[in-house]
C-alpha cells in the first residue's frame, strides 16, 4: 500500500523572502563572491593604512562595495520579494501538499501541480524550511515550512518519502544513488 502524507499551510511573504535568500546563497558563484565581499574590507583597510591618496579611493571602494552587496542580498532582495508576494493573492493562498512515494501534489485555490520526485535534485533542509530545487531549473524550487508538521514523526515521514522519491535510481541523469 502506498504511503501518503497530507500537509496544509499558508505561505507568508516572509517565507518567500527567506527562501529566496537561502536559495540565492546556495549557488556556488554567489557563495564565492560573498566570501570575497566579506574579505574585501580587510584589503581596503590595508590600502588605507599603506597607500597614498589614490589608494585611499580604492580602499574606500573596497570598504563600501561589500555594504552595498550585503544590503542587496539580505535587505533589498528580500524586501522586494515580500512586496511582490503581498500583492499576489495567488501566491499567498493556503496550500495542500499530498506527499506520496512517487509523486508530490501541490494544490491551492488557483492551481494544482502533480510532480514526480525525480523532478527535484535534492531535499535541502534548513532549520525553518525544506527546499526542493528542480533538477532542470536550479533557480526554481518549492518550499515547505517546518511549522506545518504536527509532530517530529510527521516531519520524519516527509523526509523519508522525499528522500526515497528523489533518490530513485534510473529516473533521470544526475539522480543520486
Amino acid at each position: 500500500m502506498a504511503k501518503t502524507l497530507t500537509l496544509r499551510f499558508t505561505p507568508t511573504p516572509e517565507d518567500y523572502a527567506r527562501t529566496v535568500t537561502l536559495m540565492t546563497l546556495r549557488r556556488w558563484p554567489v557563495r564565492i563572491f560573498t566570501a570575497v565581499m566579506a574579505a574585501a574590507p580587510l584589503g581596503g583597510l590595508y590600502l588605507m593604512l599603506t597607500g597614498g591618496e589614490t589608494q585611499s579611493y580604492v580602499a574606500l571602494y573596497f570598504l563600501l562595495m561589500p555594504l552595498v552587496y550585503f544590503a542587496f542580498i539580505f535587505w533589498l532582495n528580500p524586501t522586494s520579494t515580500k512586496r511582490k508576494i503581498a500583492a499576489s493573492e495567488r501566491l499567498r493562498s493556503p496550500s495542500t501538499w499530498v506527499v506520496g512515494t512517487r509523486t508530490l501534489m501541490i494544490k491551492n485555490a488557483y492551481k494544482e501541480h502533480k510532480l514526480n520526485w525525480s523532478d527535484f535534485s535534492a531535499l535541502v533542509e534548513h532549520r525553518q524550511y525544506f527546499l526542493l530545487p528542480y533538477r532542470d531549473k536550479p533557480r526554481a524550487y518549492h518550499f515547505l515550512p517546518r511549522r506545518v508538521f504536527e509532530s517530529p514523526e510527521q516531519e520524519q515521514a516527509f523526509r523519508e518519502l522525499a528522500n526515497q522519491g528523489i533518490a530513485q535510481p534510473g529516473k533521470t541523469k544526475g539522480t543520486r544513488p
